[in-house]
Formats: C-alpha cells, sequence, structure tokens
C-alpha cells in the first residue's frame, strides 16, 4: 500500500463484464488473467448479467476505488432498446485509461481492441457462394454493437459483390429466449414461399446449434439436397459461424474461430501502456485482430 501511494498508483485494474457465463467471456478473461499476472497486475472483476443499470453500477463503484485503468466489454442492448450510457460516458471521460474489448462505443470510446467481424463475415460469405449458395440467409440478433454491425456489413457486402439476383434474407431475433419459436416460424414461413436459403452465415454459435436441430426437424425444405460448387450432393443448406466445433462432436459448419483469449491479452497490454503514459496514435487506437476461417463441411 505504501509503494502504491508513493508511485499513486494501486496496480488494481477494473473489469466489467456483461455477462461471464458465456464461453467466450470466460476466455477473454484467461487472456486478461495472463497479461496480469506477468505484469504483478490484480484485478478488480464485475458482470452486470446483461442488465444496462447494473452495468452502470458496476462502473460507478470501480470508478470510486482508485483503479488504475478499465477494461470494458460493453453491455449490448437491443435496437431501440432504452440505454442510458452516462456511466460509460463517465468512466471513459474521466480521465481513467480505458480499453474496450470485442466491441467499441463509437462516438465515446476511443480505445479498443476487437475482430475483425466484416471481413470475416465477407470470407465466409465467399465460401457460403463458392461452394454453390445462391440465396444465403443472415441470422442474428438485432443488437446495436459494432461486433454484430459489421458481420452484418460483411455479409451484405458478399452476396452484393455476388452480383446475386435473388435479394439475401435475413432475421435479426428481438430477444434473447432460447424457447422462442421465432427461428422455426421464419423457416416455416421461407419454406412456404418456395425461396427457401440454400446457406446460413449466423452470427453466433448457440443460434448456429439451434438452427441446425430446427432444419433437422423441418421437412422437406430443411432437408432437401443439393448440388455444392464440387459437384458432389449434400442434405440440407449449408451454415456458417462465428464459434467453433468441439474436437469430439463436428458439426459440418464452417466456422469463424475468434480470438478471443488474444482480445483478452491485447486489451490489457493496451491499458498498461497507457496507465505508464505512452502515447498510442490516433490510427492504432482501435486495433483489429484477424480471425481463422475452418471449413469443416468436406469432412461431415
Amino acid at each position: 500500500m505504501a509503494r502504491s501511494m508513493r508511485r499513486g498508483k494501486t496496480d488494481t485494474i477494473g473489469v466489467v463484464f456483461p455477462d461471464v457465463s458465456e464461453a467466450f467471456m470466460n476466455r477473454i478473461l484467461a487472456g486478461i488473467e495472463t497479461v496480469a499476472l506477468e505484469q504483478g497486475v490484480s484485478l478488480m472483476i464485475a458482470t452486470s448479467t446483461l442488465d444496462s443499470s447494473a452495468e452502470a453500477r458496476n462502473l460507478d463503484t470501480l470508478m470510486d476505488r482508485s483503479i488504475d485503468g478499465l477494461l470494458l466489454v460493453p453491455y449490448a442492448p437491443f435496437r431501440g432498446e432504452a440505454y442510458d450510457n452516462r456511466a460509460i460516458r463517465r468512466a471513459m471521460e474521466s480521465g481513467i485509461p480505458s480499453v474496450c474489448i470485442d466491441r467499441y462505443l463509437p462516438g465515446i470510446s476511443t480505445h479498443a481492441v476487437i475482430g475483425a467481424d466484416r471481413d470475416a463475415a465477407r470470407l465466409t460469405t465467399e465460401k457460403l457462394i463458392a461452394a454453390g449458395c445462391r440465396r444465403p440467409a443472415y441470422l442474428g440478433f438485432d443488437l446495436a454493437i459494432t461486433t454484430l454491425d459489421e458481420r452484418r456489413r460483411g455479409f451484405n457486402n458478399a452476396t452484393k459483390a455476388a452480383g446475386l439476383t435473388d435479394p439475401s434474407e435475413e432475421k435479426l431475433l428481438t430477444e434473447r429466449n432460447p424457447d422462442s419459436p421465432d427461428i422455426m416460424e421464419w423457416l416455416t414461413e421461407l419454406a412456404g414461399t418456395g425461396r427457401f436459403p440454400d446457406g446460413f452465415l449466423v452470427s453466433t454459435d448457440g443460434l448456429a446449434l439451434k438452427l441446425r436441430w430446427l432444419l433437422e426437424k423441418l421437412s422437406p425444405a430443411g432437408r432437401a439436397s443439393r448440388r455444392t460448387g464440387a459437384g458432389r450432393e449434400r442434405s440440407g443448406p449449408l451454415i456458417a459461424r462465428f464459434g467453433e466445433d468441439s474436437p469430439y462432436f463436428p458439426t459440418g459448419m464452417i466456422s469463424v474461430r475468434q480470438p478471443h483469449e488474444e482480445l483478452g491479452r491485447r486489451a490489457t497490454k493496451k491499458l498498461l501502456a497507457l496507465i505508464a503514459g505512452e502515447v498510442i496514435l490516433q490510427n492504432q487506437q482501435i486495433e483489429i485482430i484477424d480471425m481463422e476461417i475452418i471449413d469443416d463441411t468436406q469432412h461431415h
């Protein structure tokens, strides 16, 4: 404590997550902890459990604890949802160094480490098109966060560049309820039009697994055979998603492996550099990390 007082620092970083029950949040935290342990920095962690008012309380509490810096994965409100970002603004404007992870808040946050979501979505959609998909669809949550906005842009950029004559479909979910029938209702409606998608890009792993299960239940559109770009016959639409297979349970999907631990490591290093007084150039304030695309469709 005496050493911290002399240096004017506490060697403590605040970390605020919306929810750590999701696997990718745990992997981000693992990356943060790796660097924190190496540098002898303590972590003060708080979660909002997907509640914006809890996020505000956590931020205010941490800012009162004399932390040296703040790592933040911002809460993601549904589009149109009432969301008070004053606590985030106070934190970002307090003078305490801060870095956002995985997503950022345009007009508020100045430092962030994110994945190359738009490029990954574009390249993955191009894989669907190269495999023979001519009516791809996008499935995701209608959340007002940069991560999902970039994935939609990447999907739309790829379909537009391919000059597909059929307009691309999309379904944006407006609730997190896993028991909601919204996806099945959408698929049933599409099946009735005779314009059922032959491929899907799905924004999250959980949604992709649910979609795959529903497609197996849906008949005949969900199990209809089609020709791939390689001339092989395949049952049902292709699915690509942001997520990855367990080595023991291959799904046959195209996967975008997200560098969550690396996001946590890079964000913590960036924050420690800011705490040390290093100047980060404007064009380096938002650091973008590439993602790996894995095509398991040939082995399923």
